[in-house]
């Protein structure tokens, strides 16, 4: 994802790392994220959070629609609310389309 020409596209536009560009959308779609970072720029910019325009927010929502970039978990550990999940999550949690039909 930190090469993606989408993520690169919008860290330039911010004048951003990638790695913001990241864990801003995850924190703006409201998953919680976990940065990791032993070095201590990395880990100060890593605080500072961006607000993106709404094009560029479903920009990022929709990587996972582009040919090869959808990883398809092609088993079911459970179901949540009566619904296929992943880890306790529903597909539409994770911010993937299902046909449940």
């Amino acid at each position: 994802m930190f090469t993606d020409e989408t993520i690169v596209r919008i860290a330039e536009k911010y004048g951003v790392t990638t790695g913001q560009v990241l864990l801003s959308w995850g924190v703006e779609r409201g998953t919680s994220v976990i940065p990791k970072s032993e070095k201590e720029e990395r880990l100060r910019t890593n605080f500072k959070l961006l607000k993106f325009d709404p094009e560029d927010f479903e920009a990022i929502n929709a990587i996972h629609k582009q040919p090869g970039k959808n990883k398809n978990v092609a088993f079911h550990l459970g179901y949540v609310d009566g619904k296929p999940g992943i880890f306790g999550w529903t597909y539409e949690q994770l911010g993937w389309e299902y046909d449940y039909e």
